[in-house]
């Protein structure tokens, strides 16, 4: 996946990062889904990237989670990298 722009904004009045990836755009917004970030080192891209790029969680059965695919997200490390860098520099600047 090749990011063609960063953009820092927001939507609905909420920090937002936009990225154009390989021609398309993906809203993230604050609101993101940190957990799956953290554990899974994944972010979700937006319903525009469903059937496009999915991330695949193994299971594990120590507690109880089946394996499972995230549709619409992506672990590209590029990617996750911008989320990061984004999100410290939003949570700086509140």
């Amino acid at each position: 996946m090749q990011i063609d722009k960063v953009e820092y904004g927001e939507a609905d009045g909420y920090p937002a990062l936009l990225l154009t990836i390989d021609g398309r755009e993906a809203l993230i917004t604050i609101d993101l889904k940190r957990t799956i970030l953290e554990q899974y080192n994944a972010v979700f891209l937006g319903g525009n990237w469903e059937g496009v790029t999915a991330v695949a969680i193994p299971a594990d059965p120590a507690n109880s989670q089946a394996a499972m695919t995230l549709d619409g997200f992506t672990d590209d490390p590029a990617i996750v990298a911008e989320v990061r860098k984004w999100l410290a520099w939003v949570e700086g600047a509140q």
